[in-house]
């Protein structure tokens, strides 16, 4: 559910097996970061989520939401 007037920034993930798309919220200066250091960010989003991009997910990049 949106909240009207409230912005949501999501790191935008894709399954490698199925294709499934995954958002993961984020703050806004995690979107920040990830617009100017997506390789370092990436690192710290597996470690939170105890997930392995190289074989689970494909980066899609970040996204704003109204």
């Amino acid at each position: 559910m949106f909240i009207k007037g409230r912005n949501m920034y999501v790191v935008r993930l894709e399954h490698i097996a199925t294709g499934y798309p995954k958002q993961v919220k984020i703050s806004f200066i995690d979107f920040l970061l990830f617009k100017l250091f997506p390789n370092y960010m990436c690192d710290g989003l597996e470690k939170e989520m105890n997930i392995c991009l190289d074989y689970e997910y494909f980066y899609n990049g970040v996204k704003h939401v109204n």
